[in-house]
């Protein structure tokens, strides 16, 4: 192990350990006094709340001296305030407006931004954020039983102050901060004349972002717009992160945001039983913790931790690096692999097609395969046998334009009754259907695993989701 000093390492790694504030820090006395009863509020949290205040003992509280941030802001590093701005507000606000920072940390409002107006942007995310607060103050008062006793929960008011939502319309509540911000633009160009009724990507944000980006508004638009969505003193959350990102390197910007998703996942595995995490923020979180793969990488995965069990790393698998991915060759010698698709008629050709064709390419790049095919709605409709990437009896492969034969009813049973009759032992079973069917006893003796483009849960075996939107 090779062990380098400080001076040794590179600059853009000592940038990313140091990662020195780009504000100018308050050192005065004041601003000294403010950044301990931040703290001391931030403990409080903790007690409440332990999810957010888990993540905000991460982040230095930092005083500061800067125009651009008159009230508050946050970046994955610092928590940034004026000590004017907080210098008369009570604690319970001080922990309202900690809640707040934190909450655009997890929502990853900087990365949602792209190429959108960023003025229009912030209120849209301040809009979101506000109400999500509030969301966790009620989950805050409906779980905490000491404040459960009194009927108007008036010992918690005495300890939390959040942001009002009251002027906020309902057009912009309950919703994304994505949606918040195609009303709040379209509301903008209206004041500027601008008639966009014609135009039928108005309510796709995704396939909107360009023709949004140009379009600047000046201040009494901005007022306007501030004035329609409900939101009064807006933070300068944004101005913070786009200041931290501004002077870094994509790799590192990646590493900072990979050591915050890091201390995001801990948090949440050591506080989500507490019932205070509202649902929006659920899904952001379930996102970063279990993130939506296709169904083919969600295969590979499968395949090396139930099939495969010895390795060796040279060679490299080349199918796989060709894939930007990096898998080591199994030692396994040879495959036996059963595959049946469901050809009731509710999945189509081309998709089955696909399936069985990529589903062979990943189980013959890791070992020497011998794969069973086979049709089947309500009963057997054929069986094609491929060995080594060749069909044993001249039959054309699923990627030669093949014609699967069924498209009657839908049981599974028959599939795994021919398995037991010829006698087979395969390394595993994989199953594509739609889950609308008949399943068989749960007695086999080797793995199975469905991949099913329905919700339904099978009585047994391991399940993939197939999403047709991945193909």
């Amino acid at each position: 192990m090779i062990i380098m000093s400080d001076k040794e390492l590179p600059t853009s790694i000592k940038q990313f350990f140091e990662l020195p504030s780009i504000f100018e820090k308050d050192d005065s006395p004041e601003g000294e006094y403010e950044a301990v009863r931040l703290s001391q509020s931030r403990s409080s949290l903790f007690l409440d709340m332990p999810f957010f205040g888990y993540i905000l003992g991460h982040l230095e509280i930092y005083p500061v001296n800067d125009i651009r941030i008159p009230a508050y802001a946050a970046d994955t590093r610092r928590l940034y305030f004026n000590p004017k701005f907080t210098e008369n507000k009570p604690k319970e606000r001080l922990k309202g407006i900690l809640m707040h920072l934190v909450t655009h940390l997890i929502m990853k409002h900087h990365k949602r931004m792209f190429e959108r107006n960023s003025d229009i942007w912030n209120i849209s995310a301040d809009v979101t954020t506000r109400m999500i607060v509030s969301e966790s103050y009620r989950l805050l008062t409906e779980n905490n039983g000491i404040f459960n006793q009194t009927k108007s929960n008036s010992a918690l008011s005495k300890t939390w102050e959040v942001d009002t939502i009251e002027k906020i319309p309902k057009t912009l509540r309950d919703t994304s901060a994505e949606n918040a911000y195609t009303t709040l633009y379209d509301y903008a160009k209206s004041l500027v004349g601008i008639n966009n009724e014609d135009d039928t990507t108005v309510n796709h944000p995704k396939s909107s972002i360009n023709r949004y980006a140009k379009e600047e508004f000046d201040s009494s638009i901005l007022d306007e717009v501030l004035d329609y969505s409900g939101i009064d003193n807006p933070c300068s959350f944004g101005i913070a992160m786009q200041e931290l990102l501004l002077g870094m390197e994509d790799d590192l910007a990646k590493l900072e945001q990979g050591r915050f998703d890091g201390i995001i996942r801990t948090g949440w595995i050591q506080a989500k039983r507490k019932g205070t995490i509202p649902g929006a923020m659920k899904e952001i979180i379930d996102q970063l913790i279990n993130p939506k793969l296709p169904w083919h990488a969600l295969l590979i995965q499968y395949l090396q931790h139930t099939v495969m069990s010895d390795w060796k790393w040279v060679p490299a698998n080349r199918r796989m690096i060709g894939m930007d991915i990096h898998l080591p060759s199994t030692i396994k010698e040879h495959l036996n692999v059963i595959i049946a698709v469901d050809t009731s008629g509710s999945i189509s050709t081309d998709e089955l097609t696909s399936f069985v064709t990529e589903t062979h390419g990943i189980i013959s790049s890791f070992s020497s395969l011998k794969m069973t095919l086979i049709d089947c709605d309500a009963k057997i409709q054929q069986v094609l046998v491929i060995e080594d990437g060749q069909s044993i009896d001249g039959s054309p492969l699923p990627w030669e334009g093949r014609v699967f034969l069924g498209r009657g009813g839908t049981s599974f049973i028959p599939v795994f009754q021919w398995v037991e009759k010829e006698g087979i032992n395969p390394d595993i079973l994989i199953y594509f259907t739609d889950g609308y069917g008949s399943f068989p006893s749960l007695n086999h003796n080797y793995p199975v695993l469905w991949v099913m483009t329905s919700e339904i849960e099978p009585p047994f075996g391991d399940l993939i989701r197939y999403d047709m939107k991945d193909e």
